[in-house]
């Protein structure tokens, strides 16, 4: 399966771990098969973009890096959710299916794993996330 691939500061981080923005001296920045994505949703917007921090508080201890993602769909019977899944496949350039759904069924503030994520993986978090960035779907 896939190699190991660096891993986006402070907003991915090992499969099962926390936020990397304090990494453990036994981190090398490095994911195997697996990185995980905090993202906070936000339905209901006039159009649908990922990129930059979102409004509003910290997602929780530990998450003070979270990407937002604004979708048109209302959060009922889970459409946001799968909407800000699709924006976030689209936005970092990979297949739908590659990106699972791990906590935050019910709730703004989710974590998304990507499975055999690509190499670039962190370049692609730091377009994301940068100032003035916009991906619009």
């Amino acid at each position: 399966m896939g190699g190991r691939v660096p891993a986006a500061r402070a907003f991915v981080s090992r499969a099962g771990g926390q936020c990397c923005s304090d990494r453990p001296d036994w981190d090398d920045g490095s994911v195997a098969e697996h990185a995980r994505i905090t993202i906070r949703v936000h339905p209901g917007s006039s159009r649908a973009h990922v990129g930059g921090p979102p409004a509003g508080p910290p997602a929780g201890p530990g998450q003070d890096q979270v990407l937002g993602v604004w979708v048109q769909q209302r959060a009922v019977d889970g459409k946001a959710t799968e909407a800000a899944l699709g924006a976030m496949a689209d936005a970092l350039g990979l297949r739908r299916r590659s990106l699972r759904l791990v906590t935050g069924e019910r709730s703004r503030v989710k974590v998304v794993e990507i499975s055999d994520p690509p190499a670039d993986l962190a370049r692609r978090m730091a377009t994301l996330a940068g100032p003035g960035s916009d991906h619009t779907r």
